[in-house]
């Protein structure tokens, strides 16, 4: 059951209950739930830095 590899792309979590984990995925705009049963590993992706140009530019 579920996949041998993690999905590709990056998924947010929005939250999660007793029961289930909340994820969006920002690419397609979809909205899932999961079974908390069929989440297997979450990794946390290091926080993307600004670059210069971007912190120029606030």
């Amino acid at each position: 059951m579920g996949e041998r590899f993690p999905l590709q792309g990056e998924a947010r979590l929005i939250g999660t209950s007793s029961t289930h984990v909340f994820l969006y995925w920002p690419a397609n705009g979809r909205t899932e739930v999961l079974a908390d049963q069929a989440v297997a590993r979450m990794e946390r992706l290091p926080r993307r830095r600004p670059s210069v140009a971007e912190d120029a530019a606030r």
